[in-house]
C-alpha cells in the first residue's frame, strides 16, 4: 500500500502543518497505511462474524421482540408540564 502524500492528507483534513510537523507525522501515517496493509492481507473467508442479526441473537441473548406498543401515558405527562402555549410545551431558553 502506497503511503499517502503528507501535503495533501492535510488539505483534504482541512489541516495546516509546518514543514517541520508533516516531516515528523509522514512516517508515522506511513506506519498506520501499513499495518492496514497488513489486515487487508489476512484470510477472512472461513471466519464466521462474531455477530449474527436475526433470530438466533434473540433467543440467545433474551432481545426482546420487535413489537408496537401504544404509549398510555401522554396525558397524565402532558398534564405535569408548567406551562404551555396551545399544544406546545414552553421551556425555558438556553441559547441566546
Amino acid at each position: 500500500v502506497k503511503p499517502p502524500n503528507v501535503g495533501e492528507l492535510c488539505e483534504k483534513a482541512r489541516l495546516s502543518l509546518t514543514p517541520d510537523e508533516a516531516a515528523e507525522i509522514g512516517p508515522q501515517i506511513s506506519r498506520v497505511v501499513d499495518w492496514f496493509g497488513q489486515l487487508q492481507e489476512v484470510e477472512l473467508d472461513n471466519v464466521d462474524p462474531a455477530i449474527r442479526v436475526g433470530h438466533e441473537v434473540e433467543s440467545q441473548r433474551g432481545l426482546r421482540r420487535d413489537e408496537h406498543l401504544d404509549f398510555t401515558e401522554k396525558d397524565s405527562m402532558v398534564a405535569s408540564v408548567g406551562e404551555k402555549e396551545g399544544v406546545f410545551i414552553k421551556v425555558p431558553k438556553i441559547l441566546n
